[in-house]
């Protein structure tokens, strides 16, 4: 299921920041995770996502236009998801995604986290994609864990994606094109 270093090859890798949400999954269950996420009523989790899928397909398409009317559009959308989440985040049951700085590609990421996950332990994994709040969903194998040396994430982790629908993955490689551009043009400043 991991990919050859051939297919990994074909992706970029960056350093990004997302919101993760996983949980560890046995065998039989990541296999039912998987038929799940190819299923359509999972690809449009729920209607919110699915609208913020297709503003952001228009925001692209637009971009290429009228980069100006793209970039106000993008930003009324982010100050939206904004106050969202400050008033997702007042309520006193919420537990959201944790933000994490990760290394990332649209075939694996590495990230710090506070629990040590076992190699070869299966992952159920919501990414949220920032700053366009946009949901990933894949499953994910842990290929290594060890020490970060850091004292409040002790342990990095790595996994590889699989599973991912691909709907999910063309977002995931639509935003990790985007970032990278964005990163380029701020070094060539």
């Amino acid at each position: 299921m991991p990919l050859t270093d051939e297919e990994r090859r074909r992706y970029f890798r960056i350093d990004d920041t997302v919101g993760i949400t996983y949980e560890i999954v046995s065998e039989a269950e990541a296999k039912q995770w998987e038929v799940e996420m190819h299923q359509p009523s999972h690809s449009s989790h729920n209607q919110l996502h699915q609208v913020e899928r297709r503003l952001q397909i228009l925001i692209d398409k637009l971009r290429v236009q009228n980069p100006e009317y793209a970039e106000a559009v993008e930003l009324l959308n982010i100050k939206l998801n904004t106050l969202k989440q400050v008033q997702m985040d007042e309520l006193p049951y919420h537990r959201g995604p944790r933000i994490k700085k990760v290394n990332i590609s649209a075939c694996g990421m590495s990230f710090d986290d506070r629990d040590k996950i076992s190699p070869g332990q299966k992952l159920y994994m919501d990414i949220t994609l920032i700053p366009s709040d946009l949901h990933v969903y894949t499953l994910a194998e842990v290929i290594d864990c060890h020490e970060s040396g850091d004292n409040l994430e002790g342990w990095t982790v790595r996994v590889d994606f699989y599973g991912m629908s691909s709907q999910d993955e063309e977002l995931m490689v639509q935003h990790i094109v985007k970032r990278q551009g964005k990163l380029l043009s701020a070094r060539l400043k």
